[in-house]
């Protein structure tokens, strides 16, 4: 008999923590952790620099894994690489609706995006998919996805400002790197600024504060 391989498509539980203003915030900054985080730790790391004002959003990812068997506590990642298709699809509607119910529900004045790491591909990815009213998105210390289809990325970040932020001792972040990055932002005629910062393949607070500021 021949092997038959479907998908079906079910809703799912996940959580999402958030720390600021909840009364129209000025500014919405949802945060896309990366590969092995929990959404919980990251959002408070990031609580004591968030400012009046600021409402931060930090989702967690759909996928769940231990990283050794019997660990004590899961780990999440946006895509495994194996099914990605569906990975990004089931992340966009995620993220689609997520983004829907924090607008209805807090009325932020503006919309920034930020994505770590892991993070940062799928946000790339996300806009790939859907434009959305962004007034800035920031790379962080990630790389525009291979698979992203640039005139579609192009037209949906829309007038929305691209940053691209690296740590100055991040091991991932090689002078080839950042020039084939640079070479594909400037070859989708986007204007972008780069922002270093001290430190590795990490999300420090600080430097989070000041280019979401």
């Amino acid at each position: 008999m021949e092997l038959q391989a479907e998908t079906f498509t079910t809703p799912r539980t996940v959580p999402w923590f958030h720390v600021g203003e909840t009364e129209a915030p000025e500014v919405l900054t949802l945060v896309l952790h990366g590969l092995g985080q929990r959404a919980r730790p990251v959002a408070e790391a990031l609580a004591p620099v968030v400012r009046p004002g600021q409402l931060v959003v930090v989702p967690e990812a759909l996928a769940r894994a231990l990283p050794r068997p019997m660990a004590p506590k899961a780990i999440a990642c946006w895509s495994t690489g194996e099914d990605a298709a569906d990975d990004l699809s089931d992340n966009v509607a995620y993220l689609d609706g997520l983004l829907a119910h924090l607008r209805g529900r807090f009325r932020p004045g503006r919309l920034q995006l930020l994505g770590f790491s892991q993070g940062g591909l799928t946000a790339a990815r996300w806009i790939g998919q859907r434009a959305q009213p962004w007034s800035r998105v920031v790379l962080w210390a990630s790389s525009f996805a291979a698979d992203v289809d640039p005139a579609a990325f192009r037209e949906n970040l829309g007038e929305a400002e691209l940053v691209v932020a690296l740590g100055d001792a991040d091991p991932f972040a090689t002078p080839e790197g950042l020039a084939r990055a640079r070479g594909t932002l400037e070859g989708l005629g986007l204007g972008w600024r780069l922002h270093r910062f001290a430190g590795g393949h990490e999300l420090p607070p600080a430097a989070f504060a000041e280019v979401t500021a």
